[in-house]
């Protein structure tokens, strides 16, 4: 079926100046989902390739250097649960570029 109205179109019912382009959002969709597919290997690799524990630099811990060991291992935690988070929000933006994109085109009747 061909697009005969938009929801919100420039100078549209209402006074509207907004155009939504359901396909482009659908794009920038799957740009998305194409990075965080390359970026889950890379944050594996860092999550798994990272970790350090007191005394790994010797065969005894050195009681100096405990309190920069705990600073590493905090660091790196952190590090790993902001990729974490990352990797959740961008799929959730992801997920909602392609809600909001069905609700235009059931809007404008595309889907029909």
């Amino acid at each position: 079926m061909s697009k005969t109205k938009e929801l919100l179109q420039k100078n549209g019912p209402g006074g509207y100046d907004i155009f939504v382009d359901p396909a482009a959002l659908r794009t920038v969709t799957r740009y998305f989902q194409g990075r965080l597919q390359t970026f889950a290997g890379k944050q594996q690799a860092f999550a798994a390739g990272t970790p350090h524990r007191d005394g790994e630099f010797g065969k005894l811990p050195l009681p100096e250097t405990h309190h920069v060991n705990q600073q590493y291992v905090q660091a790196q935690q952190d590090a790993v649960r902001s990729l974490q988070d990352l990797t959740t929000w961008l799929g959730m933006v992801s997920g909602a570029l392609t809600a909001s994109a069905d609700v235009y085109d059931d809007a404008d009747g595309v889907g029909a």
